[in-house]
């Protein structure tokens, strides 16, 4: 997937199957929104590994 220069992959939704709506979903992903989508349950350090990556990611992509 590439990304385009507003991308945010800070910015995380966290939400059960039943509260977010998957069209919602796929649009955000469709446009870039998303950087990795986790479903519940998860593990915790898995999902600490991937807020790690998304900071990292925003990191490079402001020294950019």
């Amino acid at each position: 997937m590439t990304s385009s220069s507003s991308w945010k992959p800070s910015s995380q939704v966290s939400a059960g199957p039943k509260s977010l709506e998957q069209v919602t979903l796929t649009e955000a992903v469709n446009r870039g929104a998303v950087m990795k989508v986790l479903l519940k349950p998860w593990e915790d350090e898995v999902l600490r590994r991937h807020v790690q990556e998304a900071f990292e990611f925003q990191l490079r992509q402001l020294n950019e």
